[in-house]
Parts: C-alpha cells; sequence; structure tokens
C-alpha cells in the first residue's frame, strides 16, 4: 500500500470524518434486532469498536500519520499525566462518600467480567484515539494548548448526548455529558503535555472499569461499605500514584535547570 503524505488541510478532514464513523458504528441499535441473550448487544458493540481501529489503524497508516510508541518524548514533556490519576482518586472518594450503602454485594462471573474489561479498554482506545490523537491533536498544530484540551474535552462531552437516542433519560445523559467533559480536561492535559496516547487510554480504561465495570459485576448496582472501601483504596492508591509522578517530575525539571544557574 503506498503512503500519502498528509497535510493539515487533509488531517483536518480526516478527524471528524473518522470520529463520526465511530460513533455511527457504536450506535447502531442492535437491541433492537430481537436477538435473544443478555450479551449480544454489548458484544457486537464491542465487535464495531474493534472493527473501527482495524479502519483507523489502515486509514492513518495510509496518511502517513504519527506512530503511537508506547514511550514518547523526553520525561520533562510528561507534565501533568499525573492528573488522571489525581481525578480517577478525588472523583471516586466524592463520589463514593456521597452515595448512599445498600446491605449486601453479590458475586460475579469471570467470563463476562473479562468480556466487559475487554469492550471498557476498545471504548477507550476508540475515544482516546479519536478525541484525543486526532481532535486534540489537531487543535494543538494551530491553538495553544489550554484551549485545544478545552475544545477537545467539550467535543468529547457532547459527543456522549447521543446516549440520549439509546434510550437514557434526559437528566441521565447530560449528566454523564458533564462528567465525561471533566474527564475529557483531565485526560486532554495528559496528552496535551505527554503526547502519549497509551497512557491516557490506560487513564481513561481504568476509570471506566473502576466506576462501570468493577461496581456492575461485583454489586450489581448496589451500594455497599464494602464497595465504598475497596474503591477508597483505590482511590488513594491512585493518588499516591500521581503524586509520586509529580514528585518525579519536579525533581526531574530541578535538576535541569540548576546546572544552567551554577554557570550564571
Amino acid at each position: 500500500m503506498k503512503k500519502h503524505a498528509s497535510t493539515f488541510r487533509d488531517r483536518a478532514y480526516l478527524a471528524p470524518i473518522l470520529t463520526l464513523v465511530y460513533l455511527g458504528l457504536i450506535s447502531i441499535p442492535f437491541s433492537r434486532l430481537g436477538v435473544d441473550g443478555p450479551y449480544f448487544a454489548e458484544g457486537m458493540k464491542d465487535l464495531m469498536k474493534a472493527l473501527f481501529l482495524l479502519i483507523a489503524g489502515i486509514t492513518l497508516y495510509h496518511e502517513s500519520y504519527p506512530s503511537l510508541p508506547f514511550i514518547s518524548g523526553p520525561f520533562r514533556r510528561v507534565g501533568l499525566c499525573f492528573f488522571p490519576f489525581l481525578f480517577l482518586g478525588t472523583s471516586n472518594l466524592i463520589f463514593l462518600a456521597m452515595a448512599p450503602q445498600a446491605d449486601k454485594a453479590t458475586s460475579f462471573a469471570a467470563g463476562p467480567f473479562f468480556f466487559a474489561l475487554l469492550g471498557v479498554f476498545l471504548g477507550a482506545a476508540c475515544e482516546e484515539l479519536c478525541f484525543r490523537y486526532l481532535i486534540e491533536g489537531l487543535f494543538l498544530e494551530k491553538m495553544k494548548p489550554g484551549l485545544a484540551v478545552l475544545f477537545s474535552a467539550l467535543i468529547f462531552g457532547a459527543a456522549h448526548l447521543l446516549n440520549f437516542f439509546s434510550g437514557a433519560g434526559v437528566g441521565p445523559t447530560f449528566a454523564q455529558a458533564g462528567y465525561t467533559t471533566l474527564l475529557g480536561l483531565a485526560l486532554g492535559l495528559s496528552y496535551a503535555y505527554s503526547l502519549n496516547f497509551w497512557f491516557v487510554t490506560l487513564a481513561h480504561f481504568l476509570f471506566n472499569a473502576l466506576n462501570d465495570v468493577l461496581f456492575g459485576a461485583i454489586y450489581q448496582g448496589e451500594w455497599t461499605s464494602t464497595f465504598f472501601w475497596v474503591n477508597g483504596v483505590f482511590a488513594a492508591v491512585f493518588c499516591l500514584y500521581g503524586a509520586w509522578i509529580f514528585f518525579l517530575l519536579h525533581r526531574h525539571e530541578k535538576n535541569i535547570s540548576s546546572p544552567k544557574e551554577k554557570k550564571q
């Protein structure tokens, strides 16, 4: 396959087109096909996510987009990569502190839990590819990082308004759009400073896995004291991890500036 050197104009067309393709694929109403089985609709949606990643990968390769290395840029560019983990911790602690408590927990099956995690990872990868790598990356070429992060986060939150057409109520839909905008700000800051697609995908995956899959699988929507403490430990670990990354970053930048001060 012959690769094509893309221009900014090409990328300006490609970013929204691929994003709309993704939103269209996951909006297909598989639940209305009348197929029996509790996992058919979710399984088909996950298949659409995998299909999108294949389509996007081939397209981006053809357009000579930069590769997605696991480690990219010098450490000083990591900047606020700790922020998604700090956001994870504080948001869960506040959320859990305000949640009503239920009486007992319920067990879960390992198979459905694994496939639920797989679906969450595919969704995180698709959304980070669209909203951070493509859209925010496009904004970063033409505007200040703060504006690029803000606009990409607003688009990310607005995209979740489509959940209204899948049967969600008006209130839950706007609530989800609100907190996904906040999550988009955290992930957007991380990507703007690190330019590492895999880091923000991991942070996004952990956020969704902790808030949706773990809660739904173990407790089936019931708040329990055990759930509170389990998530409290997770949140504390993420906060400590974020503080550690921030400490390393501060020490590294201090070491860089020290030699310059000595020469003066």
